[in-house]
């Protein structure tokens, strides 16, 4: 499971602006990774856990469960299936999310 917490930012200044972090740990990664060296030289961790979503945007849907549902349905405009199945990504699937 994820969270979005509503109303943050991307740290500016990497893991040395970062809220998550702890003193030279980085709460979110795993066994605590140190994170001093980044906090340092002001960059993120290239394992770093966050993922910006990109502002302004309208909602975010499940777009894998309305092309289902499309097809399900028999929908028969096969553009709209083209365009649902080709929008971007913003937040990628859970690894337990069914995908097919």
């Amino acid at each position: 499971m994820s969270v979005l917490v509503k109303g943050m930012n991307m740290p500016k200044k990497g893991c040395c602006g970062c809220p998550l972090r702890t003193g030279r740990y980085c709460g979110q990664m795993t066994e605590n990774e140190l994170v001093q060296q980044y906090v340092e030289r002001y960059e993120r961790h290239p394992d770093c856990p966050l993922v910006e979503i990109p502002t302004p945007h309208g909602r975010l849907i499940d777009g894998d469960y309305l092309y289902k549902k499309f097809v399900a349905n028999e929908c028969p405009d096969s553009n709209v299936l083209m365009f649902v199945k080709e929008e971007p990504t913003v937040i990628e699937a859970e690894a337990d999310h069914d995908t097919d």
